[in-house]
């Protein structure tokens, strides 16, 4: 997948090598285009298969400003729309999925020759704007800097995100129930865990946990996939039912699990 990071509005760059990018514990990043005439840094972020959470630091050596970006979406085998965010000092997280499903962008890959749009959206939390051309397609958030564009969790927020409203100890509850089924076995001693997900337009949730993947790590990343009870990203739409369009969106909580018995 493509990152641009843009220096249009940064002052006094005089080269990209001001510039260092840094990858973060997932996921492999390479630094792709080095060319200082275009004020922008172009960056790979390696998409791979399932959940991805990948995490950039990207630092201007001369001044010592630092801009940590983590970007959250699903990973496959095929074309990514680009991203495009300017550099900006601070911590930003983007709900990729959420951006590709509000926009259509997912259904606007194809290569075909066509007139450069460029198309300003909102997507219920923030406000996006789509450009399609001949290259692809490339999705820019303006709100980047609000938080708005951050993924959802367990706690509603009434924002549109995905979350599970029963709450954080339903939710546990939950995962220890599923993993107690027959033939399978609950925890067997406590943990504390981090996940990142995937809540698709069904209320179905696709799960990675940050921890070492162990046997018992893997149990939980199952059950999950087996509780019910998600609740959609959304985005109004006057021509929805009940004027709400469900969205893909990314999720991020923690676990605090204990044995049942």
């Amino acid at each position: 997948m493509i990152l641009q990071v843009s220096l249009a509005d940064v002052p006094w760059v005089h080269s990209e090598r001001e510039f260092r990018v840094e990858e973060g514990a997932w996921g492999t990043v390479y630094q792709v285009d080095r060319d200082s005439t275009d004020r922008r840094l172009t960056v790979w972020l390696d998409a791979g298969c399932g959940v991805a959470d990948r995490r950039l630091t990207i630092t201007r050596t001369t001044t010592g400003e630092r801009m940590e970006l983590r970007v959250l979406f699903m990973g496959f085998d095929g074309a990514h729309p680009g991203l495009r965010v300017p550099f900006v000092g601070g911590r930003y997280e983007i709900d990729l999925e959420r951006l590709i499903s509000c926009t259509g962008a997912d259904v606007r890959l194809d290569r075909r020759p066509a007139v450069p749009e460029r198309t300003e959206l909102g997507c219920g939390t923030c406000r996006v704007v789509l450009e399609h051309d001949s290259l692809g397609v490339l999705l820019e958030p303006l709100d980047l800097c609000c938080g708005a564009c951050a993924s959802g969790g367990v706690e509603d927020g009434g924002n549109g995100k995905a979350s599970y409203p029963d709450g954080q100890q339903a939710l546990e509850r939950a995962v220890v129930s599923a993993m107690d089924r027959p033939g399978r076995k609950g925890p067997r001693r406590p943990m504390t865990l981090d996940a990142v997900g995937c809540v698709n337009e069904h209320g179905e949730v696709y799960v990675r946990m940050e921890q070492e993947q162990t046997d018992q790590v893997y149990l939980v990343e199952m059950a999950l996939m087996h509780v019910k009870g998600w609740s959609t990203a959304w985005v109004s739409d006057p021509a929805s039912t009940d004027g709400r369009r469900p969205l893909r969106s990314m999720v991020r909580f923690s676990l605090d699990l204990r044995p049942s018995r």
